[in-house]
């Protein structure tokens, strides 16, 4: 009579041992839950083109550091005739491509395996801020950008709201006074984000920008997408720059943080960085033995 109790906590023991494994091994090992589950692996290639000039050369990198809601299962970096470093350096990585001499046309490439997490892109970047640097202004500019904050500043409640009236203003189909003079004629993209980064670090608001790719089959010549990262004091919120649309689309591969996804020096031109993207379907029960190979030790 007294051997039943204690069979039955014996099994109730297996089954809750059973399922904490099961769940230990989908969650953190990538295992999945059920037979015959397919995941998504991308291989996207990042081709960086550029002109030697008969001198000692040296090409930076942005790699992508721990973008959310993905995992990258594997890197691979071709540069023949070329010397190669990986730099890490807190919240940011890069990949250092040197030559004594370079001449002519040049090509050199990065290779990255990821896959989407279970969940998406709902992951978000836990670094904290490095120390703001206040933009320097020349008059008139710094008078028009003082006042622009302080306007923005009266329209908003905190960081979030204060960083939507700011795209919503530079944005504007009519913009102000101020704002004209700020942009001047015409500008791109790229001074833009630079305008908006400046403007928010003057108000005392740690931003940066961070640059994605979107996760489309057969996408050929891909250029990244730049978006405007803002920390309120307790985490970084995404935003894009041009639509003020706030969070991580559907299907973006992001967290290569860096002003610009190549810098160069020593008698280089400015490098041209296209990407390209492939999809395979795997069985998902393979990725945690990819991720294995991939992070063991390398002698």
């Amino acid at each position: 009579m007294h051997s039943r109790p204690k069979f039955l906590l014996f099994v109730l023991l297996l089954l809750v041992t059973g399922f904490g494994l099961t769940l230990y091994k989908h969650f953190a090992l990538g295992f999945p839950l059920w037979p015959g589950e397919k995941a998504s692996v991308w291989t996207i290639e990042a081709k960086i083109e550029f002109t030697g000039q008969d001198k000692p050369a040296l090409v930076s990198f942005a790699l992508p550091y721990n973008p959310p809601g993905i995992e990258i299962l594997g890197e691979d970096f071709a540069s023949p005739n070329y010397g190669f470093t990986k730099i890490e350096q807190r919240d940011q990585r890069r990949a250092q491509w040197s030559s004594r001499q370079a001449s002519g046309s040049q090509t050199v490439y990065y290779r990255l395996d990821v896959y989407e997490k279970p969940g998406g892109n709902q992951g978000q970047i836990s670094q904290q801020p490095t120390a703001i640097q206040t933009p320097e202004f020349e008059e008139p500019f710094r008078t028009a950008a003082s006042t622009l904050v302080d306007e923005l500043n009266q329209r908003s409640s905190d960081t979030r709201t204060f960083t939507l009236e700011l795209l919503h203003t530079l944005n504007a189909e009519k913009p102000s006074q101020n704002v004209r003079l700020l942009l001047g004629d015409r500008p791109g993209e790229d001074f833009k984000a630079r305008l908006a980064i400046d403007l928010l670090n003057l108000a005392e608001i740690p931003a940066r920008k961070v640059r994605g790719l979107f996760l489309e089959d057969g996408r050929r010549r891909q250029a990244l997408i730049s978006f405007i990262e803002v920390h309120d004091g307790k985490k970084w919120r995404l935003f894009n720059q041009s639509t003020a649309e706030e969070g991580i689309p559907e299907h973006l591969s992001s967290g290569s943080v860096a002003v610009s996804p190549c810098s160069t020096s020593k008698a280089v031109t400015v490098p041209e960085c296209t990407f390209q993207l492939l999809k395979i379907t795997s069985p998902h029960a393979v990725l945690p033995f990819n991720r294995a190979v991939t992070n063991r030790p390398h002698w």
